[in-house]
């Protein structure tokens, strides 16, 4: 029979290893990995050589660059607009509103015109590919989604 402070002593050693071995599983469980960078399914998709993928990657250096700078123009008016809600005073929330509507179709006509930049540089036996890219590029364009 076990006396008590060596029933305490293994109880609190299994306790320890199943501890130590759960928190193992845990961070080294593989998990799922995350998708690939819409850049690289772009030109994955695209199959693009050497040179176009050179190409396409300075397109996409500009197009973030030119993207940046609206990008935190929108939201500061984002939250100038929702900080109306707690002002007695929201004459200026139409004055928003259409500063962000017209930040939005800049940006809108950014993606266009870089997306006809991309276009231009596809050989002929990539515009077949370019033309199923079109059906998706929706899914590329879309904010990420936030885990909760």
């Amino acid at each position: 029979m076990l006396r008590k402070s060596s029933f305490f002593k293994l109880t609190t050693a299994a306790l320890l290893l199943t501890n130590t071995a759960l928190l193992l599983i845990l961070f080294m469980k593989p998990g799922v990995p995350p998708p690939p960078k819409p850049e690289k399914q772009i030109a994955r998709l695209l199959a693009f050589n050497d040179e176009q993928l050179a190409q396409f990657k300075e397109l996409v250096h500009e197009h973030r660059k030119e993207t940046a700078n609206l990008q935190k123009q929108l939201v500061a008016n984002k939250i100038a607009l929702y900080k109306e809600l707690s002002a007695a005073n929201t004459q200026s929330r139409d004055s928003f509103l259409q500063e962000i509507t017209i930040l939005t179709g800049q940006i809108e006509g950014l993606h266009f015109s870089h997306f006809s930049k991309v276009k231009a540089i596809c050989n002929p036996d990539q515009m077949e590919a370019f033309e199923r890219l079109t059906d998706e590029l929706h899914h590329f364009l879309m904010p990420p989604k936030h885990k909760r």
